[in-house]
This record gives structure tokens, C-alpha cells and sequence, in this order.
């Protein structure tokens, strides 16, 4: 299942820009290629069941609210492992404790670098659920396991907000949030472990 979903064209990224809905309407990222407006017609690609349900599934949340969402702060993360861009960094998370066939969250960065590439990275612990569906060992300690789900671009102001959903397989998640920069992969904002459950 797990190979099925990360290997053969099943891995697929869903990022929906609130600020460009109507220019940008949608982009999945599917074994590092993109699609555009992929909720109203899928017909020309060839995704399993499981995207598909999947994708129907968003297409029918977007917008909505419900009373499966948590919010979570985002924050500056203590300077042993992570950086401060500066004091005013902030950050949150809106994300679905429950959803079919993957992870579906809002993302709202502040005050970060202007005009600047992050990475969104969800990321395990060896001992902690949801660490062995994840597909990445981090190298010099392979039993913790991450994903780096989408690079994204702060605007003029440092601000992002969107809207990402991402397939993964079933089964429960404890798992941390980062916010990375790729120039040297050190985190910016983080939220602690937190759960959620893939139906």
C-alpha cells in the first residue's frame, strides 16, 4: 500500500492559494509534476481510486467549515535545532483531525523572510504513530522518518496563506511541523507533536 501510494503516481500534493483562487484555482504535485485546475477534470490524468476519493473528498471540504478542524500555533523553535528570522514570526495551522485518505490543512505564515522560499514539512518520531507511513528516513537517524510536502513562497510582506492537502496512507499520525528554509534547512516556525488520524 505504502509503495502503491509514494511509487506509482498515487503521491499527490494538493495546494489551493486562497489569495488566487480564481487565477490559480489548484495545484497538485504528483511525483514532482504540476497540475492546474485538477478538481474539475481529472479525465486527462490516470490516478487511482484512492486519489480520486481523495480528491472528491477536498473538493467537497474546501471552504467549509467543520468541527473536525484544530487550530495550532505555529512558533520559533528553540535555537539548538531551528533559527529565528526574527521576533515577529508567527504562524498557524487549521488542519482536519480526521479525513479520508490524507492530511488537510490551512497554513498561515507571518513576518517571514520577504519574497522567499520555505519548505512544509511534516516529521515523525521513531517511537510515536504514523512515523513508519512517512516516506523520507532522515539521514544519520533512518528510524525517524518526514515528508517534505511543498515548497511555498512568502509575499513581498512575508505572509502565505493556503490551503494543502496531502494523500498519505491510512493510519494514525503523531507527528511534528516545520516551516524549513532551504538555503541551510534550518527551522523557522514549528508546532509540536501533534494527532491526527488518515481514514
Amino acid at each position: 500500500m505504502l509503495k502503491q501510494l509514494f511509487t506509482y503516481g498515487a503521491l499527490i500534493v494538493l495546494f489551493l492559494n486562497l489569495h488566487t483562487l480564481h487565477a490559480q484555482p489548484l495545484i497538485i504535485l504528483e511525483n514532482g509534476k504540476e497540475y492546474s485546475a485538477i478538481l474539475d477534470d481529472v479525465s486527462p490524468y490516470r490516478f487511482s481510486e484512492t486519489a480520486l476519493n481523495f480528491m472528491h473528498s477536498v473538493r467537497l471540504s474546501y471552504g467549509r467549515e467543520s468541527k473536525l478542524i484544530n487550530t495550532r500555533p505555529l512558533e520559533i523553535p528553540p535555537l539548538e535545532w531551528g533559527k529565528a528570522v526574527n521576533d515577529s514570526c508567527t504562524g498557524q495551522l487549521r488542519h482536519y483531525r480526521q479525513f479520508p485518505n490524507g492530511f488537510y490543512t490551512e497554513v498561515t505564515l507571518n513576518h517571514l523572510q520577504p519574497d522567499h522560499e520555505y519548505v512544509l514539512t511534516i516529521n515523525g518520531r521513531p517511537d510515536l504513530e504514523g512515523n513508519q507511513l512517512l516516506p523520507t528516513p532522515v539521514p544519520g537517524n533512518e528510524s525517524e522518518r518526514y515528508y517534505d510536502l511543498i515548497r511555498i513562497h512568502t509575499n513581498a510582506a512575508g505572509h502565505y496563506q493556503g490551503t494543502l492537502a496531502v494523500l498519505l496512507p491510512p493510519g494514525a499520525y503523531h507527528t511534528r511541523f516545520y516551516v524549513k528554509d532551504p538555503d541551510d534547512w534550518k527551522i523557522v516556525l514549528y508546532h509540536d507533536y501533534f494527532k491526527f488520524m488518515v481514514e
